[in-house]
C-alpha cells in the first residue's frame, strides 16, 4: 500500500535491485533514547565543486548519527555502530557520538566484551578503537582495554585480529607491531588473506579479510607492513568486479574494499565502489511511495528493493545500520564531478492532455535514484553512469499547467522544478463576419476558446488558408479569400493538437441571390 501519492510508474533506467515483495515494518530497538542533537553538523564537508558527488556520502553520514538514538537497547550494535560514526567524525564527533560513548562506557564491560575467550577479541579491539578515538583507551568505564587485549594474544579469524592490530596501533600500544607481523606472516602469495589465518593452500581468497588487513598495515611504520598492504590493495583493484562492486554484490565487504582502496589513494577503483552504493541507498521517501528512512544503505541491492514500498523489515538495525556505516565511509571517494546541480528538462509549449511527456535531468549523480513528480504522481528513476535520467511518464489529462519536480533526498537536498503546460480536448467558437459572402471575396473568422498564444490554423476547402498564434485572452482573428462558386462552405479551426478544433458555416451567393 503506497502513500497517498500514487506511484503510476518505476522506472529503473539500469539495472537495480529487483521490485520483489517484503514484509514487516520499521522496529525500534529500545523504548529510551539518547538525547537528540538537531542539525548535528558534519564534519566530511567536501571541497569547493565536489559537492554534487558527496551528497549521498553526507546522506548516510546523517543516517548513521540519527541511528544512535534508536539503539540503546542493543549494546553490541550500539558499539559498531558508534565506532562508525565516531570514525567518519575524524576525531571531532558531535553530540550524538559522544551521547553514545557516555551511555556505553558503564555497560561496556557487561554487555559489549563480556564474552569469554577469543570471541571477546573482536568487541575488544572495536571497543579500543573508539576509546582510542574519543576517551582513555586504558580506563573505558573502569576497564583497560589495550591491557586486556595484549593479554588474549593473536587469536580469532583474520578480520578479527587485523582490526586488534589496528587497534593496537591507533592506541600506541608497544604490542601493535607483532600483531601487525603475524598479519603479515599471514599473507598469502597472491596478496589477499583468507577468513582463518593459515589457511593459504586450501582456501579461497576473502575480501572482507583483505580489507581489515590493508586497514591495519597500511600506515604502518615497518617497510614490511606497508610492501604487505600494497600487494592486498592491489589484489583488491584485481577482485572488483565489473560493476564497481565485490562478493557478489554485498554491500558490507564492496564497502570495506573501497574504504581501503580510497583511504590509500586507489581513486579510480574507490570511485566505482562509492557509485555503486548509491544503487543500495534511499534517496527519496514520501512523494514516490517509498518508506524507507533517507539516506539508509542495505545491506544489499536485493534487500534494498524488496523495501521500497513494505518499509523496512523487523530487525533491520542489525543489518541496514552497519551497512550503512561501513558505506558512509566508502563513499569518501566519488569520482569527482563538474560540480555542477541538476538540471531538468521538461518539454516545451503547450503539451497534449493525456499524452506521454518525456523528462530529462541532467548532473545528477551517477545512479542516483530520483523521484519526478507531475501533480500527484510520483515516477522513480536511476541517473546513469553519466548522471542522466531520461522519464517518459503521461501528463495529466485536464488543462492548464501541472508542476514537475526533481527531488533527491526527501526534498531536502535536490530539488528542480519546472511547470508544464497542458491543454485537454475541448470544441473551439467560431464565428464569421459574414454569414453569405459574393464569391471572390474575403472572409474574417474568429476564433475563441483558445489558449493564450495557442497555435491555430484555418482550413477551407481542404487546406489551410491561415496560421496564426491566440492573443493571451485566447481568441485568434484571421482572413482569407473565399475563392469562386456557390453554396454552403464549412471553415474549420484546429488549434495545437487535433481534439482542439471548431467549426462555422457560410454561404456563397452571387450578388443578385442576396
Amino acid at each position: 500500500m503506497l502513500t497517498t501519492r500514487s506511484v503510476l510508474r518505476r522506472s529503473m533506467l539500469l539495472a537495480s535491485a529487483s521490485l520483489l515483495a517484503g514484509t514487516g515494518t520499521p522496529t525500534a530497538a529500545s523504548a529510551a533514547a539518547l538525547p537528540g542533537h538537531d542539525g548535528e553538523a558534519l564534519r566530511t564537508t567536501p571541497p569547493p565543486g565536489w559537492r554534487n558527488a558527496y551528497l549521498p556520502q553526507e546522506r548516510a553520514q546523517s543516517a548513521v548519527v540519527g541511528g544512535l538514538s534508536q539503539l540503546t537497547g542493543d549494546v553490541p550494535l550500539l558499539g559498531q555502530l558508534t565506532l562508525g560514526a565516531a570514525e567518519l567524525a575524524f576525531g571531532h564527533p558531535g553530540g550524538r557520538v559522544r551521547a553514545a560513548v557516555a551511555f556505553l562506557e558503564p555497560r561496556a564491560e557487561r554487555e559489549w566484551y563480556a564474552l569469554d575467550g577469543v570471541a571477546r577479541a573482536r568487541p575488544l579491539a572495536q571497543a579500543l578503537l573508539l576509546a582510542a578515538l574519543l576517551d582513555d583507551p586504558r580506563d573505558f568505564g573502569g576497564v583497560d582495554l589495550v591491557g586486556r587485549l595484549e593479554q588474549l594474544g593473536a587469536v580469532g579469524d583474520t578480520s578479527t585480529r587485523a582490526l586488534a592490530a589496528r587497534a593496537l596501533t591507533t592506541a600506541g600500544s608497544d604490542s601493535a607491531a607483532e600483531r601487525r607481523d603475524d598479519l603479515v606472516g599471514q599473507q598469502c602469495g597472491g596478496g589477499w588473506w583468507t577468513v582463518q589465518p593459515g589457511t593459504c593452500d586450501g582456501a579461497a581468497p576473502d575480501v572482507t579479510a583483505t580489507a581489515q588487513a590493508v586497514l591495519a598495515l597500511r600506515e604502518a611504520p615497518e617497510p614490511a607492513s606497508v610492501t604487505a598492504a600494497g600487494a592486498g590493495l592491489d589484489w583488491l583493484a584485481s577482485a572488483q568486479g565489473a560493476d564497481g562492486s565485490f562478493d557478489d554484490g554485498l554491500v558490507l565487504p564492496t564497502a570495506l574494499a573501497g574504504r581501503a582502496l580510497g583511504e590509500a589513494g586507489r581513486s579510480e577503483p574507490a570511485g566505482r565502489v562509492a557509485v555503486w552504493l548509491r544503487l543500495a541507498q534511499a534517496s527519496h521517501q514520501r512523494d514516490c511511495g517509498a518508506k524507507i528512512p533517507v539516506g539508509l544503505v542495505a545491506p544489499s541491492r536485493a534487500a534494498y528493493g524488496r523495501a521500497i514500498e513494505p518499509g523496512l523489515p523487523a530487525g533491520y538495525e542489525r543489518t541496514w545500520l552497519p551497512a550503512t556505516a561501513a558505506a558512509s565511509h566508502a563513499m569518501r571517494f566519488p569520482p569527482r564531478g563538474d560540480g555542477s546541480w541538476p538540471r531538468l528538462k521538461a518539454p516545451a509549449g503547450y503539451q497534449r492532455g493525456g499524452s506521454v511527456g518525456r523528462f530529462v535531468a541532467a548532473g545528477v549523480p551517477a545512479l542516483m535514484e530520483v523521484c519526478l513528480t507531475l501533480g500527484d504522481t510520483g515516477v522513480l528513476a536511476r541517473a546513469d553512469e553519466q548522471g542522466r535520467v531520461v522519464v517518459r511518464t503521461r501528463l495529466p489529462r485536464a488543462g492548464g499547467s501541472v508542476r514537475v519536480r526533481l527531488l533527491a533526498y526527501d526534498r531536502k537536498v535536490v530539488r528542480r522544478s519546472e511547470r508544464v503546460k497542458l491543454l485537454q480536448a475541448r470544441r473551439l467558437t467560431v464565428s464569421l463576419r459574414a454569414p453569405v459572402i459574393r464569391p471572390g471575396g474575403r472572409q474574417v473568422a474568429v476564433v475563441r476558446d483558445l489558449a493564450p498564444q495557442e497555435r491555430v490554423a484555418l482550413r477551407y476547402r481542404g487546406r489551410i488558408v491561415a496560421r496564426g498564434l491566440a492573443t493571451e485572452q485566447g481568441v485568434l482573428r484571421a482572413g482569407f479569400d473565399v475563392g469562386r462558386g456557390t453554396g454552403r462552405e464549412p471553415v474549420v479551426a484546429v488549434g495545437r493538437f487535433a481534439n482542439r478544433r471548431g467549426s462555422a458555416v457560410f454561404t456563397l451567393a452571387p450578388a443578385s441571390g442576396r
